[in-house]
C-alpha cells in the first residue's frame, strides 16, 4: 500500500534531498540560477507548515516519489 508521508526525522530529509538530487540530474539543466544548493540545505524551513509542505511517497521500505510545495 502507497502511503504519503511527512519527512520528521533526519533521515527522512536526507531521503528527500536525495530523491531531488537524482531528479534535477535528469533535468540536465542547471539549477544555479534558482538556488538550488543552498535549498537542499534548508528543506526542513524551506517546506515548513503553514507556508509549505514536503511528503514523501512510499511502499513499505521503498520510496517512490516526493513532492513539495511553498507560497
Amino acid at each position: 500500500m502507497i502511503e504519503l508521508i511527512h519527512p520528521d526525522s533526519p533521515h527522512l530529509w536526507e531521503t528527500a534531498r536525495q530523491m531531488v538530487r537524482e531528479y534535477a540530474a535528469s533535468l540536465k539543466v542547471n539549477l544555479d540560477f534558482q538556488n538550488f544548493d543552498e535549498e537542499l540545505l534548508h528543506f526542513e524551513t524551506e517546506y515548513a507548515a503553514p507556508g509549505g509542505a514536503f511528503l514523501l511517497a512510499r511502499n513499505g521500505s521503498e520510496f517512490l516519489a516526493c513532492g513539495a510545495f511553498r507560497h
